[in-house]
């Protein structure tokens, strides 16, 4: 889950449609920034950032209804041993 840069965000209970919608605002803001960053350090060290060196968005809830998930168009992954 953590072996590349993420941003967790924990819910106690199941998170509303816009709270992950706020989520999400965090996480391309953060991408935004980072990308300018990178852009800007690439003129002096010719440096580039790459889809991969981009953070991916971790949602901690104690439940999700099927409806939520697929509001979002969320697909489940099988559990890594």
């Amino acid at each position: 889950m953590i072996s590349s840069h993420c941003l967790i965000e924990p819910f106690r209970n199941q998170p509303s449609k816009t709270e992950i919608r706020n989520c999400m605002l965090k996480l391309f803001a953060f991408h935004g920034k980072l990308q300018r960053d990178a852009r800007r350090d690439a003129r002096r060290e010719s440096q580039s950032l790459t889809e991969d060196e981009l953070p991916s968005l971790w949602i901690l809830a104690t439940s999700a209804s099927a409806a939520l998930l697929n509001s979002f168009g969320a697909k489940t992954q099988a559990k890594l041993a």
